[in-house]
């Protein structure tokens, strides 16, 4: 897909009413490391490089924080949050909107040792 959008700008709103993206991002703790690699790396490239603000996909990365996936994946995805709001500060308006700040205090309470356990093992 990435090369699907990355031909044209113009192919990513023809693809978007499909919902595709947001289908692998809803779906990715059922996916592989490297295919989760792959689906976080594509919505990077959505919005840094079409310069698109990708609504339902940001809402589908907060309903992973929300659900009790793996560390990893978790890991993961707090990590491209991260690099989305530092790239750009029209994100954090739309995290805001999906509830970002409360799931992420809901996680902090609940899975904080177990994920900080599994950085320091992996760093």
């Amino acid at each position: 897909m990435l090369y699907i959008f990355a031909d044209h700008s113009h192919n990513y709103a023809i693809v978007i009413l499909l919902h595709n993206v947001a289908m692998f991002v809803r779906d990715l703790n059922y996916c592989t490391d490297h295919v989760q690699d792959r689906v976080l790396k594509l919505v990077e490239f959505i919005v840094a490089g079409l310069n698109y603000t990708p609504q339902e996909e940001l809402q589908a990365l907060t309903d992973i924080l929300s659900k009790n996936n793996s560390p990893s994946l978790t890991h993961k995805v707090l990590c491209q949050i991260h690099k989305l709001i530092k790239f750009d500060a029209r994100i954090k308006d739309n995290f805001r909107e999906c509830k970002l700040l409360t799931v992420l205090s809901d996680l902090l309470a609940t899975r904080f040792k177990e994920i900080l356990t599994y950085v320091i093992i992996t760093h």
